[in-house]
């Protein structure tokens, strides 16, 4: 019985398909759902850091990052140019500064704050140059008066000096009082080295 508006039919229609030729995707062609948000990350390329392609070898020493950024910026402000015959020209003046006490950090400040295209060691004020030969006199005194000048501790020696001269062979009874003092105050605390700790126990230190 056929319904009204409806015409039934027998005919079949055929492909060149056989029954069993089902239509089936490949594992890559799955369909899945698009989603603008993934939890997957997104290797993004990386950034790189373009490196100064000056060298400054042949200064006297290197300026530290923070110096050097800010002449960097300063000269970039008065449209001043950075090339390597530019680096190389106060390599120089730097090393005459640096002779006379005063570094290379010291050097590139003055530039910044006085506002210098350039550097000659003779545009430095005599305060700063007296500033820098006191400083030197200064290290130069502590230098002579060292444990590795001397080969002697005394009351006014560094604990640097003192630990150094334990670890050669110093006896802790030859140190002056303040420093023994100073030695068993670090050992109780805990902050004795450990090597130290070795040494003082060598000579029948003990607390």
């Amino acid at each position: 019985m056929a319904l009204a508006g409806v015409t039934a039919s027998s005919e079949v229609v055929t492909e060149d398909h056989n029954p069993s030729d089902n239509l089936t995707l490949a594992p890559s062609d799955s369909l899945t759902p698009r989603s603008s948000q993934s939890f997957d990350p997104i290797d993004e390329p990386k950034k790189s850091k373009k490196k100064s392609s000056l060298d400054f070898s042949k200064w006297p020493t290197e300026p530290s990052d923070q110096v050097l950024c800010d002449w960097l910026e300063f000269r970039k402000k008065k449209s001043l140019s950075v090339s390597q015959t530019v680096v190389n020209r106060q390599a120089t003046e730097l090393d005459i500064a640096l002779k006379n006490g005063i570094s290379v950090d010291d050097c590139l400040s003055e530039c910044v704050v006085r506002g210098w295209q350039g550097f000659e060691y003779a545009w430095l004020s005599g305060e700063v140059k007296a500033r820098a030969k006191s400083l030197s006199h200064f290290s130069a005194a502590a230098n002579e008066n060292s444990f590795a000048s001397t080969g002697v501790i005394t009351v006014n020696s560094s604990r640097k000096d003192v630990g150094q001269a334990l670890l050669v062979g110093y006896g802790f009874w030859d140190l002056p009082e303040n420093h023994r003092d100073d030695v068993v105050k670090e050992w109780r605390a805990g902050r004795l080295r450990v090597e130290l700790i070795n040494v003082l126990e060598k000579q029948n230190i003990a607390l």
